[in-house]
């Protein structure tokens, strides 16, 4: 069927204010399909930043290393390049053939600085990063992506300052420039937290705002008037450091870690959830994430409503989180991350008697589809199996 915005004029994002026709709804309605990849998200994928951590959790590793595959592949990650120096927690853009690198958090062995450098890589072209311009301030986002692009400008809003507190502020900059980022806006509350973005606006998911729960918050920003604050656009579960994507009409939040139904204690809710982009809403379920068993976990961790299959199995569930996730316009894919897993204490004080494991292995989901994460068959490769955890990088897509 032919392509709806090529037939009208119409992008998706526009179609229900146009037509009072929901952009989920449009193919139902009218018989023609809605196009919901965006052109600078494409087939080759890279992943960044993820950091290591031992078995007992007492050192973390940052790591400069730059992975890429083909999306929708069968294939295990290949060496691109390196990041200038060792980081986690860098936000990660796309648009014009390059992948941005802003924000930029060293850790290595409980030493960390937090910069304002921005890194740049032509997706195309494996190689190390080169230096773009700077970030007005020196911050940091959890699990990278802490705001989105429509390709052409990016957007992100602050995690955490370099004094480690938490920061509302937005910054914005032109992607296909060395050019240093501008002042922008503000979020509705002040919060680390990861984001995605569609052509018209950027979403900010929940996120760590100093308290228990966690914040629920979605937020919203738009390209057009970056310097705007943002708006709440809807809820979803209380959580942290949740990694999202998408497409053009549908938003992607994969399981968090530290849910925040209680003030303190680490666990992960089990299931991926999504929302409207195209107008105000909180999220759905989606299906379940990456579960692995947890011979001891505790039933009350669980959040509220999770379903009985789920909560009152032998053994227990947690879902695999943190890790970035991809998008090429049609399935995200889940690269690495941590879960819990085993019956033994990991001697860090966490409630359950279960272990943290590091995952390698690249889950997937199909964005207009409902349903739980698939596995590829295929991981992240040549990275060793020593450490517990191997997550909080970011990713990007392009060609």
């Amino acid at each position: 069927m032919a392509d709806i915005e090529t037939l009208m004029g119409v992008s998706a994002t526009d179609i229900e204010k146009v037509m009072g026709v929901s952009a989920g709804d449009i193919e139902s309605v009218m018989g023609v399909d809605l196009v919901t990849s965006n052109a600078w998200q494409g087939t080759r994928a890279l992943g960044y930043g993820q950091a290591h951590e031992s078995p007992e959790g007492s050192t973390q590793t940052a790591t400069d290393r730059i992975l890429y595959k083909t999306m929708a592949s069968g294939s295990t990650t290949s060496d691109f390049g390196n990041l200038e120096e060792l980081s986690n927690f860098a936000s990660g853009l796309q648009g014009g053939g390059r992948c941005m690198f802003a924000g930029i958090y060293e850790k290595t062995n409980g030493s960390f600085a937090i910069t304002n450098r921005m890194q740049y890589i032509t997706v195309a072209s494996t190689g190390n990063t080169t230096d773009a311009g700077d970030l007005t301030k020196a911050v940091a986002n959890p699990i990278g992506n802490g705001g989105g692009s429509n390709g052409t400008t990016g957007l992100i809003v602050h995690g955490y300052n370099s004094s480690w507190g938490l920061s509302n502020e937005a910054e914005y900059f032109t992607i296909s420039s060395t050019g240093n980022a501008s002042a922008g806006g503000d979020r509705t509350v002040s919060r680390a937290s990861n984001g995605m973005g569609n052509s018209t606006r950027i979403f900010l998911i929940m996120g760590y705002d100093g308290s228990a729960p966690r914040s629920n918050i979605i937020d919203a920003m738009t390209y057009a008037s970056p310097t705007s604050d943002a708006s709440d656009w809807g809820d979803a579960f209380t959580g942290n450091n949740c990694p999202a994507e998408g497409d053009e009409s549908r938003g992607i939040i994969f399981p968090s870690y530290t849910d925040g139904t209680t003030a303190s204690g680490e666990f992960s809710n089990v299931y991926i959830h999504y929302f409207s982009l195209a107008s105000a809403s909180n999220a759905s379920e989606f299906g379940y994430g990456s579960l692995k068993d947890c011979d001891d976990a505790d039933e009350s961790w669980y959040p509220s409503g999770i379903d009985s299959t789920v909560s009152s199995s032998t053994p227990h569930k947690f879902a695999k989180h943190d890790g970035p996730v991809m998008s090429d316009g049609t399935r995200c894919e889940q690269w690495s991350g941590e879960t819990y897993t085993g019956s033994s204490n990991d001697g860090s004080g966490h409630k359950n008697a279960c272990v943290k494991l590091g995952d390698k292995d690249i889950f997937y989901i199909t964005i207009q589809s409902t349903g739980n994460a698939a596995d590829s068959g295929y991981d992240v490769g040549d990275h060793g199996d020593t450490f517990s955890r191997f997550s909080d990088g970011a990713g990007c897509t392009g060609t």
